[in-house]
């Protein structure tokens, strides 16, 4: 008897591999499967924004880093504590309003130029619920700990969530000078604060959203990352100790899915040797000063120049410089 319902994928009509330029944007999952990605040496651009829960804020997001245009110290808000914007995670808070702006407008410069390029967008919506400034009417990424007055808090229809994607897609077009191919997912993150009825209602908003965007289209392919989670493992041992946020054997699970799926065997074999670097550099010495372990740190410097000379996408310049540094 099978006591799970594994999910079927259709084969993506695209793949991902070294040459492409990712940009990840959206909820956790984004954020996870970035990680992931940045770690095996991809080029990809994770949450230029910060982590961007709702598709109103992610569509604010891109328009920002199409329009790349540096931030004012009079958009920035003063909570009592740090200076922060309506539109950027807390990450980019600061104390001091110069940090703050620079690395905000860092962030949109970084993020304008890498559009240019962009050939692949993992898009990930988490939420219909939003919250809106009474003052301006428009949709905030974060209240920043301001009084709770100053928003009000409404849930999208699946129409105005599809509407943003779409909007959001066609920027992304109109900005690249590549193809343009979107891996759409809806992040498994249980948002239990709005209680659980509520939550499943906003997923479902999103769940149509996606599809409706996805329908017909080749170049826009849905992942079921979020189905993966809650009709294939099913079980809440694959959650964190918060039972919202997907455990590292479940992000495990969405993750060897994926790249099943996006990488085509000759990426699958750099990435073994990716892997094998990392997990070299992550070893702990016991006798840093010995013969042995210096011959290692040259041996593993002489497999990083071997593979960036054979793959001259791949980048360990940080790598590099911390076995120079040791060596």
């Amino acid at each position: 008897m099978e006591f799970r319902t594994p999910i079927a994928l259709e084969k993506p009509p695209f793949a991902l591999d070294f040459s492409d330029h990712i940009l990840s944007t959206g909820s956790c999952f984004s954020e996870n499967i970035g990680r992931l990605l940045s770690d095996l040496k991809f080029d990809i651009l994770l949450n230029p924004c910060g982590i961007t829960y709702n598709s109103g804020s992610i569509r604010t997001c891109i328009k920002t880093l199409e329009a790349g245009k540096s931030l004012s110290g009079s958009q920035l808000i003063f909570n009592g504590e740090v200076y922060a914007h309506p539109d950027f995670h807390g990450q980019f808070n600061s104390a001091e309003m110069s940090t703050a702006l620079q690395k905000m407008n860092d962030a949109i410069g970084a993020g304008h130029s890498f559009l240019q390029n962009t050939t692949k967008i993992i898009l990930t919506i988490g939420t219909a619920f939003v919250f809106r400034s009474r003052s301006t009417g428009a949709i905030v990424n974060n209240c920043h700990k301001q009084p709770a007055s100053e928003f009000t808090r409404e849930m999208l229809t699946a129409d105005q969530i599809r509407d943003h994607l779409v909007e959001v897609i066609r920027l992304l077009r109109n900005q690249t000078r590549n193809k343009l191919e979107i891996i759409m997912t809806v992040s498994p993150v249980r948002h239990l604060r709005n209680g659980l009825v509520p939550d499943r209602l906003s997923k479902s908003h999103c769940l149509i959203a996606a599809h409706q965007v996805c329908e017909g289209l080749d170049d826009v392919y849905y992942f079921p990352a979020y189905e993966m989670l809650v009709d294939d493992l099913r079980d809440y041992r694959f959650f964190d100790d918060d039972m919202a946020h997907p455990s590292a054997a479940a992000i495990r699970y969405v993750w060897d899915h994926f790249a099943n799926n996006f990488f085509d065997h000759d990426t699958l074999m750099i990435i073994q040797k990716v892997k094998k670097i990392n997990n070299q550099m992550a070893h702990k010495a016991l006798h840093k000063d010995s013969e042995k372990h210096r011959v290692f740190l040259q041996n593993l410097m002489d497999e990083i120049l071997e593979l960036e000379k054979a793959h001259p996408f791949l980048d360990f310049s940080v790598e590099k410089k911390k076995l120079k540094n040791s060596l």
